[in-house]
Formats: C-alpha cells, sequence, structure tokens
C-alpha cells in the first residue's frame, strides 16, 4: 500500500487467532498421595516434592542448583522468563535435596551427561512410569505447578502474592489461568448465589424450601 501497488489492505479481513490455554488441572490430594507413594525412587520423588512445593517449572526444578537453596528458601532466576522466585519450601523437602547425592558438581538433579537445554526433558519418562504405577493417565509435570498455585489460592493466598511466588511478570498471566480458584472471589459468588436460592425458597413456601433455608444459613454462619 506504502507503494501504491494495492490499494487495499487483505489481511483487514483476516480474524486474529485466538489462543487456546490449556485448563487448569491441579491433581486432587488423593492423587497427590498415589504419585508419591508411586515414586520409590529418591531423586525423583525429591524432583515431585520440590515441583509441588515450590511451583517451580520441571525447566527450572530439574536445573536447581546448590547455591539456589538457602536452608528452606530458593532462590533463582526463571529460565523461562528471567524473572526472579524466592519461596519458602517445607522443611522435609529441603532435607530430601540435601539428603540426595549430588550427580554434577553445583547440582540437585543434572548430571553433566546431555546438554543443559534439553535436560528437563529427559525427566518426562521417568514421571510417565510414575503417573502410570499411580493410575493417572493425564498426568504431566506442569499439573504439579498448577496444584502449587491452586493450594494456596484456595486456602486464602491473594492472587498477587501467587503470582510473584509462581514468578509470573504479569498478574494477568496468573488471572487467566488460576482466577477461578480464588477463594475470596468464589466465596463472594456463593453468599450471591445463596441470596437468590433464600429468596426463592421463601417465595413458594414450600417445605423443601424451609428446609434449604436451614441448610443456607447453616453455610453462611
Amino acid at each position: 500500500m506504502k507503494r501504491k501497488w494495492i490499494t487495499e489492505n487483505p489481511a483487514l479481513d483476516l480474524d486474529i487467532p485466538k489462543i487456546k490455554r490449556e485448563p487448569t488441572l491441579p491433581f486432587t490430594d488423593s492423587e497427590v498421595e498415589r504419585i508419591l507413594e508411586a515414586a520409590t525412587d529418591e531423586k525423583t520423588r525429591a524432583l515431585i516434592l520440590l515441583m509441588l512445593n515450590s511451583g517451580l517449572r520441571i525447566s527450572d526444578a530439574a536445573m536447581l542448583k546448590v547455591g539456589s537453596l538457602d536452608g528452606s528458601r530458593v532462590r533463582l532466576h526463571q529460565t523461562k522468563t528471567g524473572e526472579p522466585v524466592s519461596v519458602l519450601i517445607p522443611d522435609d523437602v529441603a532435607e530430601a535435596l540435601g539428603n540426595l547425592p549430588k550427580a554434577a558438581a553445583g547440582y540437585f538433579f543434572f548430571t553433566g551427561k546431555s546438554e543443559a537445554v534439553n535436560y528437563a526433558s529427559n525427566w518426562q519418562p521417568k514421571l510417565d512410569e510414575v503417573f502410570t504405577r499411580a493410575g493417572i493417565s493425564d498426568g504431566h509435570s506442569h499439573r504439579f505447578r498448577d496444584t502449587f498455585a491452586v493450594r494456596l489460592l484456595t486456602a486464602g493466598v491473594s492472587l498477587e502474592s501467587v503470582s510473584r511466588l509462581l514468578g509470573h511478570n504479569s498478574i494477568k498471566t496468573t488471572e487467566e489461568s488460576y482466577s477461578p480458584w480464588v477463594k475470596v472471589r468464589q466465596d463472594a459468588l456463593d453468599r450471591e448465589i445463596i441470596k437468590v436460592m433464600k429468596k426463592r425458597k421463601l417465595r413458594t413456601g414450600s417445605k423443601a424450601g424451609i428446609i434449604q433455608e436451614q441448610k443456607t444459613r447453616r453455610i453462611t454462619k
């Protein structure tokens, strides 16, 4: 158009492609228990515990440096975004990491026998074996990160705090993935629904309505 070769921009009729995000799918407590029981290898179990309790992506967890663990605090810059992360992990998880035989100088898991950039992918077959033994057909490493985030949100931790712990460079990223799990928001929605239920049942004056009102009162106490 600038050189007058065409008079109209053909790209105007094109639709902007929509990016389909993978649904947030945390593990249930029962699934976590089965996964940990199935992770009989000390190193694999330690990696799973690390991801589950820190929210680290497998690319960062598998390449965790010994120097990144200070007591029970993990500090690092994420491989994917470069954003800094500082998160406390349970003492027993830190202890499990500390008890691991160091595979390569300065690392908890990296052996030095493969390229660092591809090392995280080497863990997927091992994790697949664990998921199979645990009876989980749709298991993958990112679900540990989802589980970490959802556990915090349903416990009442703010979306902003979870965003910082995950190392997201924008809270919008966190909101797009985890908004349905924010306890404060869900509690507010529940209260609105309960109000409507109470009004509807009171209008009917039915026995079922009275019973529902009693249940509703107990929920809102």
